[in-house]
């Protein structure tokens, strides 16, 4: 259980630009209750008298959760966004939709190129060969093999090279 304490001092340690996030992203899921509830604590003007007269009152773990949850978003880095990209592409695998996993693999493939993240682009490289394994054999497709092992091979290196 989350106490009033422990959501102030989550507040207080919010940067300007974090709480600035957090009131668009009340308005766009229309989580009013949250605004208001945020906004009295910001002004730390809510003693436990006026907590308990609050329309509902606030729930402080639910609140702190959404916090927390949307300050994470807020500072989501590419490496983490590649990685939930990566765990659909299983999924959409898990459920033979291969043309559907294919699309999240260029995106995880563009993102792990441009922002250089070599593990990624290796396990998105071999998720590509592991899709292209369930196609029925033919000259392009050994070609594609090839050009993913030497996409494999160059990133290996690439990353001996940065050790």
């Amino acid at each position: 259980m989350i106490h009033h304490a422990q959501l102030i001092s989550l507040i207080k340690s919010l940067t300007p630009s974090e709480k600035g996030y957090l009131k668009k992203l009340f308005s766009v899921h229309h989580a009013n209750q949250f605004k208001h509830d945020f906004e009295l604590l910001e002004k730390e003007i809510l003693d436990q008298e006026k907590i308990n007269n609050t329309k509902n009152g606030i729930d402080y773990s639910e609140l702190f959760d959404f916090v927390l949850n949307s300050i994470e978003d807020y500072h989501k880095s590419t490496g983490q966004d590649a990685r939930s990209i990566m765990n659909q592409i299983e999924i959409l695998v898990d459920k033979n939709l291969y043309q559907q996993a294919d699309k999240q693999v260029n995106r995880v493939k563009s993102l792990a190129v441009k922002d250089e993240l070599s593990e990624q682009l290796i396990e998105v490289l071999e998720w590509e060969m592991a899709m292209l394994a369930i196609k029925a054999p033919t000259i392009e497709n050994e070609r594609k093999f090839e050009s993913i092992f030497d996409q494999i091979n160059e990133t290996i290196k690439k990353q001996k090279d940065t050790l």
